[in-house]
């Protein structure tokens, strides 16, 4: 939302209910009494709302995890938007995003992912499943599970957006002490002011993570039509156009979007007309059903760091 990226009339209204609610956040981190796992649990979040680019970190993560001799990392996540609440080991072969969310089953190609509506359910069972290494995705506002280290990633792009909370700005909570406490801060995306900013201020525990099309699908001439829903689409379309593909059409949706057959319908018929093909990103690929899927492809990428991350 246009507010919440600048100070303007609507976020000063809005003012009043964003203290009540960081401090509603803030009282509940500091009156709840934390869960200690006996496995070292990593903790990946933001502080933003929507999407900061924590899902290909996540995959980063674990590769980095396995080089360093784990063998068996469990990743715990909400499943958002997913409808089991009830802790779950992610099944690729017979679970849909509408069940586990879309992110666990990107993420579950890689390891072993237990969704989990409530977070120390979750850790309680990928301890059960023998977990050497937990990482805790999304959990920097929950404060049920104790973290040994905590990852906070950033776009790069848009930052801390107008630097108020919810609902006034994009943020989760006061941030406070968040950023000096973090073990490591990754920025996504560019190099760009909040990048310098925060470099300056901490030094060698902020990263820079670049986004990599691992194969691209198509020849370069090809034309297409790109569609998502992200927490920024737009990082999306650039990725796209980097590719060298001549885009006839940008088509946003909703953060998590559900897509219905009509959607699809009316996507083929614009892609048609322009004699292009629809490309999307990975996570929206896994929301469309066997069906939806036809005539759609998904742009994979990775995300490449420019060092290591110490922890």
């Amino acid at each position: 939302m246009k507010h919440m990226k600048d100070i303007n009339i609507i976020s000063l209204l809005l003012l009043p209910i964003s203290i009540i609610y960081g401090f509603s956040v803030f009282l509940y981190n500091l009156l709840t009494i934390s869960y200690k796992s006996k496995t070292n649990v990593i903790c990946v979040g933001n502080i933003t709302m929507g999407g900061t680019g924590k899902t290909p970190f996540v995959i980063n993560l674990i590769n980095q995890f396995k080089k360093s001799g784990y063998k068996n990392i469990i990743v715990v996540s909400r499943g958002y938007k997913g409808s089991i609440i009830k802790p779950t080991l992610v099944d690729l072969k017979n679970h849909k995003a509408q069940q586990v969310g879309d992110e666990p089953l990107l993420i579950a190609k890689y390891t072993q992912v237990v969704v989990a509506k409530n977070k120390k359910a979750g850790v309680k069972y990928a301890e059960s499943l023998g977990a050497d290494m937990i990482i805790l995705d999304d959990g920097l506002q929950n404060p049920t599970v104790k973290k040994d280290k905590t990852i906070i990633v950033v776009d790069g792009y848009k930052g801390f957006g107008n630097n108020l909370v919810f609902p006034s700005g994009e943020k989760r909570e006061f941030i406070f002490n968040r950023l000096k406490n973090a073990n490591a801060i990754v920025i996504t995306g560019i190099r760009g002011d909040i990048y310098k900013t925060l470099k300056n201020k901490y030094g060698d525990k902020v990263y820079f993570a670049s986004y990599e099309v691992e194969k691209k699908p198509f020849n370069d001439n090809q034309s297409v039509i790109a569609f998502s829903g992200l927490g920024n689409n737009e990082k999306f379309f650039e990725t796209v156009r980097q590719c060298g593909y001549p885009i006839r059409a940008k088509i946003s949706y909703p953060d998590h979007y559900k897509y219905i057959d009509k959607d699809i319908q009316d996507l083929n018929e614009i892609a048609g007309k322009a004699l292009a093909k629809l490309i999307t990103t990975e996570k929206d690929f896994v929301r469309l059903d066997e069906k939806q899927k036809l005539n759609v492809t998904p742009l994979s990428i990775k995300m490449v760091l420019d060092k290591e991350i110490n922890l």
